[in-house]
């Protein structure tokens, strides 16, 4: 898992995992595919801050997935 920033308005994680790599690209307000994985404060959270660092749970399952199959 490696921070980008060159190439991408606000950065990106480039993740690679078994054999499969995935760009997760911030929107400015955090990274939304990744911050879904925490418990949210809010409802309905817009913005990084808005999720707690307690992850959900079988976030490492979904993130898994989220590597696997990159259309997804």
């Amino acid at each position: 898992m490696k921070h980008e920033r060159a190439g991408y308005q606000w950065g990106a994680w480039i993740v690679r995992l078994h054999g499969k790599e995935r760009i997760f690209r911030s929107n400015g307000s955090g990274y939304p595919e990744l911050d879904k994985l925490y418990k949210p404060n809010v409802p309905e959270p817009k913005h990084y801050s808005e999720y707690t660092k307690t992850l959900l749970p079988h976030a490492l399952e979904k993130f898994e997935r989220l590597i696997s199959n990159p259309d997804d």
